[in-house]
């Protein structure tokens, strides 16, 4: 055990399939990890429930996402997180749109938001 109390800061990091290459979701500061959650569990399993909450809430993008998590509120560039998590694949969510049998016979359309 550590002799003393370490703090921790995390980003997500994300990748899409149209634009590879991992960078922060949300430029701005690093957010601290909340002290309560490291004084009864290990940073590891921190990070688990809070990939999926991510992963649930992003639906603007396809690829993957991943939380990095530093011992420095302010890394220098350059430097590795003390933690990575696994990668959380992300799909980017559709929206149906069902075309007039009019217009398109009985085609049906879908619309990825993007247009």
């Amino acid at each position: 055990m550590s002799p003393y109390w370490q703090s921790y800061w995390y980003q997500v990091m994300c990748t899409e399939d149209r634009n590879p290459g991992w960078k922060p979701l949300h430029c701005g500061p690093l957010h601290q990890v909340p002290n309560k959650s490291l004084v009864t569990g290990a940073l590891a399993d921190w990070v688990v429930p809070v990939l999926e909450d991510a992963a649930d809430e992003i639906d603007w993008i396809s690829g993957e996402i991943r939380i990095d998590c530093y011992t420095e509120a302010v890394p220098a560039p350059g430097t590795p997180p003390y933690l990575s998590s696994e990668t959380r694949e992300v799909p980017r969510i559709s929206y149906y749109l069902p075309s007039s049998e009019a217009e398109q016979g009985s085609e049906t359309k879908f619309h990825d938001g993007l247009s």
